[in-house]
């Protein structure tokens, strides 16, 4: 079982017993919230149970753009695609696999497919390099695979959505919009040793997020997470305000999505 698995399985029954002393306005939220939780922990499944399970079913890249590197007999879909595809059936169990930065919104697109029948359906935790360190079959630039996942503010953000992430801040604090999610967040000083900081982190706390300044080496995190025997951790390099300004800019598309327009010109 996966860390993040037992993560949610917990996640689960949490739910479950709020539900006991929730009021009678507070269950049906509460129960949507329960069967969203159940499917998302339906849903992933690790590189090496797969690899361990006899083939069966439909392997699905979702990878958009050019990729160097592949998984042999996969089919190449967008998400978009899965309902209206005749390669994809409800009784056939179908695996999605991704670039490992997109793990979070795959779970919540797999989910809400799940409810609405394709039962069978499953994301790769970890993606196309997770597939790779277990041993699978890939063919291109293997090389590329072993690059640290580095995530982008918007693919952060994504990650922080859920809840379940534990971020490391490497000799900073976190700024305002980090310490507003629900994530746990931990301040390591720069010299302090990875493996030293990566054993505060519970087994089963979800996805490991590591915040590292501009030049930051990711190797030394990614090593250490290896050899604890912990998932690949995911990197955010630079600033950490830098998320604070894309969750700023976005915020304001938001405002003026449905603002009147100022002059002729823009209506």
């Amino acid at each position: 079982m996966s860390l993040f698995r037992g993560f949610c399985i917990r996640a689960v029954l949490v739910l479950i017993g709020a539900m006991n002393g929730a009021s009678a306005e507070e269950r049906p939220v509460l129960r949507e919230q329960v069967g969203a939780a159940r499917h998302r922990v339906a849903c992933r499944i690790g590189a090496k149970d797969l690899l361990g399970q006899p083939r069966s079913g439909v392997l699905v890249d979702v990878r958009r753009g050019e990729s160097p590197v592949w998984v042999p007999g996969t089919l190449q879909l967008g998400v978009s695609e899965l309902a209206d595809s005749p390669a994809i059936q409800p009784q056939k169990r179908v695996v999605l696999l991704g670039d490992g930065k997109d793990t979070a919104s795959l779970l919540r697109q797999c989910a809400a497919l799940r409810s609405k029948g394709l039962s069978q359906l499953q994301v790769l935790d970890g993606g196309v390099p997770a597939w790779h360190r277990a041993g699978g079959t890939v063919v291109g630039d293997v090389a590329s695979l072993e690059r640290p996942l580095q995530l982008a503010p918007h693919e952060v953000h994504s990650f922080l959505q859920d809840g379940s992430a534990a971020v490391i801040f490497v000799g900073e604090s976190p700024t305002s919009a980090w310490a507003k999610s629900s994530n746990r967040l931990v301040e390591a000083r720069a010299a302090e040793a990875p493996a030293v900081v990566l054993r505060r982190i519970a087994r089963g706390s979800g996805p490991v997020v590591i915040v590292l300044p501009d030049g930051g080496d990711p190797a030394p995190w990614r090593n250490a997470a290896r050899a604890s025997a912990l998932d690949d951790p995911l990197f955010f390099i630079g600033e950490a305000s830098r998320y604070d300004a894309y969750r700023h800019e976005q915020a304001n598309i938001a405002a003026h999505a449905n603002a009147p327009p100022s002059s002729l010109c823009e209506q």
